[in-house]
């Protein structure tokens, strides 16, 4: 049982997230570069196509994401199969931060 909660706990930790979801898995996934081939680009492609409203839900998803205990790794199991920060010269924590000054 304990188990069991513990993985329902990370499942719900997990969707929490939509807005980055959405971010990471529409605009960093593996065909980026035909988006942009700089995180600035992409973003600035992000904003073009998105409502204030829904860039400021992103801000606070990262805000969030950036509060958890193990940023790194839990980027890794949620992210990382999409994007890699370090392809970025980045930390999981760096890129969200980068992303979140460029929104």
């Amino acid at each position: 049982m304990v188990a069991t909660d513990s993985i329902s706990n990370t499942i719900i930790s997990m969707n929490i997230y939509k807005h980055l979801d959405n971010l990471i898995y529409s605009y960093f996934n593996q065909d980026y570069d035909l988006i942009g081939e700089t995180i600035d680009v992409i973003i600035r492609d992000y904003q073009s196509t998105n409502s204030q409203e829904v860039i400021d839900e992103l801000k606070k998803d990262i805000n969030r994401f950036l509060a958890e205990k193990d940023i790194e790794q839990t980027f890794s199991d949620k992210y990382g199969f999409d994007v890699d920060p370090k392809l970025w010269g980045h930390t999981a924590s760096t890129f969200l931060s980068e992303i979140a000054n460029l929104l």
